[in-house]
């Protein structure tokens, strides 16, 4: 009995705990960090140039960001784009 216990405190450790606490490693936040900013400039850029088409390293980083802060990161470029034409 008391192993059954022990083996699904595990699972759920594992499963579940770890991977969430990894997530707020100053190793993890600096990534976002700098994948945020990447694509902010290429996003910034596209919009400046007037791209329709996304490159190839815009998609990859699109699909790594999560969707809140990918809409946030647009909005803020489209913001500054629109502070850089006035």
């Amino acid at each position: 009995y008391i192993f059954r216990w022990k083996f699904a405190y595990t699972v759920i450790l594992n499963e579940q705990v770890r991977p969430h606490l990894a997530s707020f490693k100053w190793e993890n936040v600096k990534e976002n960090l700098n994948r945020h900013k990447e694509y902010h400039e290429l996003y910034f850029q596209q919009l400046i140039n007037h791209s329709s088409k996304p490159d190839k390293r815009t998609q990859e980083l699109e699909k790594q960001i999560d969707a809140f802060n990918l809409l946030y990161i647009r909005r803020t470029a489209q913001i500054e784009v629109k502070n850089f034409f006035s």
